[in-house]
């Protein structure tokens, strides 16, 4: 069983070629929160009338948790693609992916927004703190961000003390990976 998510596009090449791998696989699940983009997936996987494709219009983590909790895991193994829009995935369904420990999981980090997220010159709080603790799975991203003081200009007496970003796009990722070891028995090196 394949599942996808995040999907960007019917001609974008990679459900397609899903479809092409010989031998196929004996059914796919696709699953869209957007309902266009359903209508499109319906359409292409229409050109391959022979494969079991199912569509779900639905947010891709309540769908997959889910459908990890209705996994057959003594009789069916699954290869899920995680192609997540932006920083939409949370943790849990990661977790609950490996636990089944009948999937093996292909993900692709969406570190753009998360180093859109985490800023510079200050920690992230509110709304983006909560999405990046759910995107880790823990709060332990704080650890990214170092304290430094200053002298204020306008009170020499009274400090200023400002957080500020003090890994590099390297660690960051390098967090990510030590987060699925601790999940999955593998974890292949990233590309």
């Amino acid at each position: 069983m394949q599942t996808w998510t995040g999907y960007r596009g019917p001609r974008s090449g990679r459900f397609s070629l899903s479809l092409e791998v010989d031998p196929p696989f004996d059914k796919y699940v696709l699953i869209e929160k957007n309902a266009k983009k359903c209508q499109e997936l319906r359409a292409l996987a229409a050109e391959f009338p022979e494969k079991k494709v199912d569509v779900v219009n639905e947010d891709a983590n309540s769908a997959l948790l889910k459908w990890c909790s209705n996994l057959n895991t003594e009789r069916e193994r699954a290869v899920v693609f995680l192609d997540p829009f932006g920083a939409a995935v949370e943790w849990k369904v990661i977790s609950a992916l490996a636990k089944t420990r009948a999937v093996d999981l292909w993900i692709l980090f969406p570190y753009s927004a998360v180093n859109r997220m985490l800023m510079r010159n200050r920690k992230p709080e509110g709304a983006l703190a909560e999405r990046l603790t759910k995107v880790f799975g823990t709060g332990d991203w704080q650890k990214f961000y170092s304290s430094r003081k200053f002298p204020s200009l306008l009170n020499s007496g009274q400090p200023v003390e400002e957080d500020y970003r003090s890994v590099d796009h390297r660690e960051i990722i390098e967090f990510f990976m030590a987060r699925l070891r601790k999940e999955f028995e593998a974890v292949a090196e990233p590309n």
